[in-house]
């Protein structure tokens, strides 16, 4: 007899949380799992152009399988990547941990399905993994951000990261955050 196949929008026992927004909307939050590349795939499927250019600074079409693992499969000790689904079993958006070698330092960056951002999902899933890096034993984290997009770059100012220019190109802002000194 072979075994259920997981229904990937539902979440497994593997640290499912369920969470709402400062708008009222319910997610379930857990960490990305392996096969979940098909879920990845169908966030991304809508994500608009210019918030795929945001999150990997680049115009592809389409988030190819290498980019999907390295999602699912953050590399360095302590790295992790989180997906959000709504109450219908959808996914919503995605954030990804990275920690740097030295264990103490992380950069994130998250992506909101763009048909239904301005409900607080950003905010929510940004939150929830400054809260695992905290957790963690992490003490600053970090964002890369076009200067162009200001929604995103608000919100991180909202959540209390400080900006500064990037060193080496000036059309990119990097935005950080002490987590001992965040309340999140």
């Amino acid at each position: 007899m072979s075994e259920p196949k997981r229904d990937p929008s539902r979440p497994t026992d593997h640290g499912a949380e369920i969470l709402r927004t400062l708008t009222g909307m319910v997610l379930t939050v857990r960490p990305l799992e392996p096969g979940d590349e098909r879920v990845l795939e169908s966030l991304f499927d809508n994500i608009t152009p210019s918030d795929i250019r945001f999150r990997f600074f680049s115009t592809v079409k389409h988030i190819d399988r290498n980019r999907l693992d390295a999602m699912i499969h953050p590399e360095g000790a302590g790295s992790a990547s989180f997906i959000a689904f709504d109450a219908s079993g959808t996914p919503v958006a995605t954030s990804l941990f990275v920690a740097d070698t030295n264990g103490r330092e992380g950069e994130i960056a998250v992506a909101v399905r763009s048909d239904v951002k301005r409900h607080g999902i950003g905010w929510l899933l940004l939150a929830y993994s400054l809260a695992y890096a905290k957790r963690s034993g992490f003490q600053k984290v970090r964002s890369v951000e076009s200067r162009d997009n200001a929604a995103t770059l608000n919100l991180e100012h909202e959540v209390g990261f400080s900006m500064h220019a990037h060193p080496d190109d000036p059309t990119l802002t990097i935005a950080t955050i002490d987590l001992p000194k965040w309340e999140g």
